[in-house]
């Protein structure tokens, strides 16, 4: 009889590396911190609303014939999301910073709402604004102050538009330091874009800053368009080829982005009317790249625009402010955007924005540091989003309202006890059919 020999197990490199990353996800430090995170929050939000309700009176029930949380007097809820944001310290302190920043500003918008709806206050144009007043914040960090935005924001962001690192390392050198650029660095940057081979004009520049191949730096008032896009001449040719270029890299993205919320909140409404729902999908996709294509490529424009005023005498040098105006003239792409999405990304960017001023400040030595201020910050937050989740939900976002609802319907309704009632409602027959009905009706509701 022939021997059949075993051979040792091979174990392929792959599978140990998704193993382990599997591990990690479900066992790793940042899952058992947001494990612990959610599990306090949740405790903490119910026992501080039953025992301010059993003290102060003011609960009902008349939330849940709408599928929602239950309505609770304004102070009650406050205090509620106040106590339930101490939930945060489970979480390290950079991911709270993220966190109550995000939370902070949802708040803020709720109150404004509330405002405005009340005839109180009014600011036309508002989201707008504050959107265009973030990103002139943003776009001027991202071109002059790269290190007081996170880095892989700045990554995006670079890569997204259509300047090099190495002409933005050039640009900020020309602005900042008074010994000039390196012109064999400036020839790099002409002769290795991405975007395609340089021109004879682009090439003619490079040489042109050192003629003898001696000098170690020259100085020039403003780096220009042949530096920033050397593969092709024109201002315009260029402006709309980013245009193009960035419309097929964040399209994809943005479907992504409008499909992923609509499949974990909406599933039921998808799978009823696909067409309707996808139909939507697509145009806010077309939409949302649409405006991000034209605020870059308008960015980009304006940026051409300066060094065109240079060459004409009207700029004499280039200047850090410079770029934070054109991040907020650029801005006004938003418009092309619908007016709830205006606002979701005013709420995105101004946390952004306002950590880049902060940052800024550091720099310059004026700031203070509070200890656990980003812990206040939270709560404070969540105080005003479960207030107004509890007295008239209709004023938070789109976004944190269905983030709410959905956790407030994990807590006071998880799915066990769901399926139990589904199951007792459809046992029950005669008069009491109708109740049943009723009962799943609204467990399939929430």
């Amino acid at each position: 009889m022939a021997r059949v020999r075993r051979r040792p197990q091979q174990h392929h490199p792959h599978a140990a590396t998704l193993t382990a990353a599997v591990r990690a996800s479900l066992l790793g430090e940042d899952a058992l911190r947001q494990g612990v995170f959610f599990g306090a929050f949740g405790f903490l939000w119910k026992a501080t609303v039953s025992v301010m309700t059993a003290l102060r009176g003011g609960g009902d029930r008349d939330g849940e014939n709408s599928g929602g949380p239950r309505r609770l007097d304004r102070v009650t809820g406050f205090v509620a999301g106040l106590v339930a944001g101490l939930a945060i310290l489970a979480e390290k302190r950079e991911q709270r910073v993220t966190i109550a920043q995000q939370v902070l500003v949802r708040g803020l918008q709720a109150v404004f709402n509330s405002l405005k709806t009340g005839g109180h206050f009014h600011f036309a144009h508002g989201d707008s604004v504050i959107f265009a007043l973030s990103t002139a914040q943003i776009m001027y960090s991202y071109a002059m102050q790269p290190s007081t935005i996170p880095r892989a924001y700045y990554k995006f962001v670079q890569t997204t538009g259509p300047i090099t690192e190495q002409a933005l390392v050039l640009a900020r050198s020309s602005v900042y330091r008074g010994e000039g650029v390196s012109p064999a660095a400036v020839m790099d940057a002409i002769t290795t874009n991405p975007m395609g081979s340089p021109t004879a004009k682009a090439l003619a520049f490079g040489r042109a800053l050192d003629p003898l191949g001696t000098a170690a730096a020259v100085t020039i008032d403003m780096l220009p368009c042949e530096v920033l896009h050397p593969h092709v001449d024109s201002c315009n040719v260029q402006a709309a080829g980013v245009w193009l270029d960035v419309f097929q890299k964040i399209a994809p993205v943005y479907i992504s982005l409008n499909l992923i919320p609509v499949v974990a909140f909406r599933l039921r409404r998808l799978l009823h009317d696909p067409a309707t729902v996808m139909k939507r999908v697509l145009y806010n996709t077309a939409t949302s790249a649409t405006f991000l294509s034209v605020f870059v490529s308008v960015y980009m424009r304006l940026v051409c625009l300066i060094r065109d005023l240079h060459r004409r005498g009207v700029i004499h040098k280039d200047h850090k402010y410079l770029y934070w105006l054109v991040g907020l003239l650029s801005s006004s792409a938003i418009l092309i955007e619908d007016k709830k999405r205006r606002s979701e990304l005013a709420m995105y960017l101004v946390p952004r924005g306002l950590t880049s001023l902060h940052n800024l400040l550091a720099l310059r030595r004026a700031t203070v540091d509070v200890p656990y201020f980003e812990v206040a910050m939270f709560s404070a937050g969540m105080g005003l989003v479960v207030m107004y989740l509890h007295a008239d939900r209709d004023m938070l976002g789109g976004f944190i309202r269905a983030v709410m609802v959905e956790i407030d319907r994990w807590i006071e309704d998880p799915p066990p006890q769901s399926l139990q009632r589904r199951r007792r409602g459809s046992v029950v027959s005669g008069g009491g059919g109708g109740v049943a009905a009723a009962e799943d009706g609204r467990a399939r509701a929430h």
